[in-house]
């Protein structure tokens, strides 16, 4: 038998339901199936893809952890090399991308150690997501405080920030993190140790990373 056919009789204008040979059903409308016929444990795993998904689910999640110490060069108030990124292609422009960034850094200089984390996309600096302008004051993700003077050699610091942006596109996007000092004095800096090397064991080596999540808008 290759379909069987199905009509509810005495109701008029009411299309038949085929079940195929192939197993597949013709003439079944969208909200056919009764109440509860289809569930959670019924569909096939990855079945719901990010589009299906309701507002406020996470979509993807993307990270980078970086758990090596390179030094860096802070120079005139600039700001530094991208220190770490990571990429997340959005399947909807209008979809919130949730940023969570942590850096550990120490500083080695003679100027005031405050310092600012920063965010980039694209490669360039993103102040969509800084503070308000105010005079001429670097508008930053957010900011820490690393000693003074000779004190910077032994010391580091963890800024952490956790940020939404909007995706924009449907293209893949580059989310980075770079630093800046706080005056126009020029700066040797390291990420994840304090600039002064291993003091006898007394030394710490943290993280630094960035994750990011698409949430359906």
């Amino acid at each position: 038998v290759s379909s069987l056919s199905y009509k509810y009789q005495g109701v008029k204008n009411l299309m038949p339901v085929t079940i195929n040979g192939d197993g597949s059903i013709t003439g079944l409308s969208v909200g056919g199936l009764g109440s509860g016929v289809v569930n959670t444990a019924t569909l096939a795993d990855g079945a719901a893809t990010a589009v299906k998904r309701g507002s406020g689910s996470i979509l993807q999640v993307q990270s980078t952890l970086k758990t090596d110490s390179s030094n860096f060069t802070l120079s005139g108030g600039a700001l530094s090399s991208i220190l770490f990124s990571v990429n997340i292609t959005p399947s909807s422009a209008s979809n919130k991308i949730l940023i969570h960034a942590h850096c550990s850094v120490g500083l080695h200089s003679d100027s005031e150690g405050q310092f600012s984390m920063e965010l980039t996309k694209g490669g360039s600096s993103y102040t969509t997501l800084a503070g308000d302008a105010y005079g001429s004051s670097s508008r930053v993700l957010a900011v820490a405080y690393a000693g003074e003077g000779n004190q910077m050699v032994y010391d580091q610091q963890t800024i952490a920030a956790t940020v939404m942006d909007t995706g924009g596109s449907t293209s893949a996007i580059t989310y980075g993190i770079a630093v800046r000092l706080r005056d126009n004095g020029s700066c040797e800096g390291r990420i994840n140790r304090h600039t002064a090397g291993d003091q006898n064991g007394w030394d710490f080596m943290p993280t630094s990373g960035i994750t990011v999540m698409e949430i359906a808008a």
